[in-house]
């Protein structure tokens, strides 16, 4: 068996999920989830805290319907990098829907805004909603036929999302 790894040194790491504006929103079905150590963003050095443990993130694979016209290959997937106030909007979604990240799972993610800096040289963190649906049985065995089109559930809203939901 290739681990996803392996996979994503020889992809080239797959494309991140962009969020330069707010309202943008990534959604698409799970496809993997990983611990990683984060990495200096110029020098791509591993990043660690003062006690010298390693400084962690989730890194989770969505399948989705972006599509970067420039690039023949792009198969869709992006990669969200959770950690700090996104791995937090994550870990809400997951308990508003009372389930645990599951491959096949609906995953939308929505930058809504910007908080305070901690400190003022630094830029002020993203702020974000999610809403996750697990994979239902319908779905899963749809997957089976090749067919993909089965919907998903939706998850229950949180209060801090915009009306309508995200799914």
């Amino acid at each position: 068996m290739i681990d996803a790894a392996a996979l994503d040194l020889l992809e080239g790491g797959g494309k991140s999920a962009k969020f330069a504006e707010i309202g943008d929103t990534v959604k698409g079905s799970v496809v993997s989830a990983e611990s990683r150590q984060q990495t200096d963003y110029t020098s791509g050095d591993p990043l660690t805290w003062d006690d010298g443990t390693a400084r962690m993130q989730l890194v989770i694979t969505l399948a989705t319907d972006e599509r970067d016209p420039d690039d023949a290959t792009d198969d869709g997937h992006r990669n969200l990098y959770a950690k700090g106030k996104l791995l937090d909007a994550v870990r809400q979604a997951l308990k508003a829907a009372g389930v645990k990240l599951a491959e096949g799972g609906t995953l939308a993610v929505q930058y809504t805004g910007d908080g305070t800096p901690k400190n003022p040289k630094h830029n002020p963190p993203k702020e974000y909603v999610a809403e996750y649906a697990p994979p239902s049985k319908v779905a899963g065995a749809a997957s089976l036929l090749g067919d993909t089109a089965a919907p998903a559930p939706q998850a229950p809203q949180q209060a801090a999302q915009p009306a309508g939901g995200l799914l």
